[in-house]
């Protein structure tokens, strides 16, 4: 089984927020990335739901070094 330590979500919405908190409930250990718009991000980040997030414009430092890239 292959272990995803960083994990970017590129739409953290409804589906996206829920795949997070879903890796973060299951399992400790792994740094998530969310890409969306800025108010969305802020959110995110707000309620713990992800580590770091970016804007789409930002898309390409978003998955740099990413293990596993999520489309929600």
């Amino acid at each position: 089984m292959m272990d995803f330590e960083k994990i970017c979500i590129v739409g953290t919405g409804l589906i996206g927020a829920s795949f997070a908190l879903a890796i973060k409930h299951k399992q400790s250990g792994h740094y998530l990335i969310g890409v969306d718009d800025a108010a969305v991000i802020d959110r995110a980040k707000r309620f713990g739901v992800i580590d770091n997030g970016f804007t789409p414009d930002q898309l390409n430092a978003a998955v740099r070094d990413a293990d596993l890239v999520v489309l929600a």
